[in-house]
């Protein structure tokens, strides 16, 4: 996505040039397609174009046109899964993003997290597991409140990995001397929240 471009329903400085809907909503369904199989990277692109497939303009489709262009310059980017040895003990890593009120029509944020699996030895590769980029359900009054609120989206997502993970632990026998580690970096951050709330 261009930075400099903000996709709006309305464009004030030049008339509105209204798009073929059909061929953007077939572009964006292909492309959605390709984001939910391999490539989580489109996430963000996609849930801003699709917004506006009840009337797409020309200023939209070439937004979508631009990240074609992208996925014809990357068409070897995709995830890889592992290999992983059980002895390493995969280790659930995430990470977490906000944009203070990237939306200019309704002013709301956009949160969003990667969920990875690492291994406890250093320098190992990052294997994405899970992601998500949607739009806040409420207005963020500051940058901080907007990355609180991603930031809680990403530990319930943490949480869920390290249940996941210790489940299939169990199916399979094998019983660690530690239980799996979450993203206690996160949880501390929770936690000191709460305590600046309840001294508030």
């Amino acid at each position: 996505m261009d930075p400099e471009v903000q996709l709006v329903n309305q464009e004030s400085e030049r008339p509105r040039v209204p798009a073929d809907e059909a061929l953007y909503l077939s572009i964006l369904g292909s492309i959605r397609y390709l984001m939910l199989c391999t490539r989580p990277d489109l996430a963000y692109p996609v849930r801003a174009l699709c917004k506006f497939t009840a009337h797409p303009t020309e200023m939209h489709m070439n937004a979508c046109k631009r990240l074609l262009r992208y996925i014809s310059k990357t068409k070897n980017h995709g995830l890889h899964y592992g290999p992983f040895d059980y002895n390493t003990s995969p280790i659930p890593v995430g990470f977490s993003d906000a944009d203070w009120a990237g939306d200019q029509s309704t002013r709301r944020s956009t949160g969003a997290y990667v969920c990875t699996i690492s291994t406890n030895q250093p320098n190992t590769p990052h294997t994405a597991i899970s992601s998500s980029s949607k739009q806040q359900s409420s207005v963020a009054v500051s940058s901080n409140e907007a990355e609180y609120m991603a930031l809680t989206q990403a530990c319930k997502e943490a949480l869920w990995v390290k249940w996941f993970i210790a489940e299939i632990e169990g199916m399979s026998g094998h019983k660690k001397e530690k239980p799996v580690k979450a993203i206690y970096r996160h949880a501390a951050l929770r936690r000191d929240l709460a305590r600046r709330q309840d001294q508030c």
